[in-house]
């Protein structure tokens, strides 16, 4: 077997979707084939070794998982007599209805979650030739689905100078830098734009309950003496025509 491949007809997909795709492989010769089967599976996972200081010694290992669909079904099976197939080209269509109520597909260093179809060719002499295709699936948020309820939130360092985490990744977005205020002055900036990078996971990865991802605006001010930073949470939406800073209820 020369090559094997599954074909979708959609690079992404929401929940309640149908998919659509093709199994092909192209045989240099005459093969007899067993059975064809394909595998479809969402889930999502967690895994860190990480203690809540940001270093490894003497940790344990935690994980999490939370599976949402698996199906298998048989695009050829033969049993009785293996079928034989001519060399050159063959082509297997197949369809699955994705369930609603899944969460986006998404990666990170602590976790992910994935959706992939897997598909088997089994000879009668049980050597097997499997190739693997993700799936992107993309959970619709819509910002004016969620309240406007203003949140402020104040934190403060600890005795270290540092907040400890608990296996949480964060990553900086955008950022914004602006010069200083004299002593009884005050300054205001207006409409300030900050460019927020494509290909974002939407806020709160709704369905599913062991990966949270959020946004938050931070604004930092550096005086003479002691001052919080404030953090106010916003959400992202799927839509870039949606997007709009909001500021919303803690999570």
């Amino acid at each position: 077997m020369k090559e094997l491949s599954i074909i979708l007809d959609k690079p992404k997909y929401r929940p309640g979707e149908t998919i659509n795709g093709v199994v092909c492989f192209l045989l240099g010769r005459e093969k007899r084939l067993k059975r064809v089967r394909l595998h479809i599976q969402g889930k999502s996972q967690v895994k860190s070794t990480q203690n809540e200081d940001g270093t490894n010694v003497g940790s344990a290992l935690i994980s999490a998982c939370e599976e949402y669909f698996e199906d298998s079904t048989l695009l050829v099976s033969t049993d009785a007599a293996p079928s034989t197939l001519a060399s050159g080209q063959h082509s297997l269509p197949f369809k699955f209805h994705l369930p609603e109520g899944i969460p986006s597909s998404f990666e990170g260093n602590y976790g992910n979650v994935r959706y992939s179809f897997e598909c088997c060719i089994i000879s009668p002499l049980k050597a097997t030739k499997s190739v693997r295709k993700t799936i992107s699936i993309v959970n619709p948020i819509r910002l004016s689905d969620h309240p406007r309820a203003p949140v402020v939130r104040y934190e403060s360092l600890g005795e270290e100078g540092d907040v400890p985490r608990s296996n949480v990744e964060v990553v900086k977005l955008t950022r914004s830098q602006k010069g200083s205020v004299d002593p009884g002055e005050s300054e205001v900036w207006a409409e300030e734009s900050l460019i927020v990078p494509c290909h974002l996971p939407a806020s709160g990865l709704q369905h599913c309950s062991i990966i949270h991802v959020g946004y938050y605006l931070e604004m930092c001010v550096q005086p003479w003496g002691p001052f919080p930073a404030l953090r106010i949470p916003s959400k992202t939406p799927t839509k870039p025509s949606e997007f709009n800073v909001i500021i919303g209820s803690e999570y």
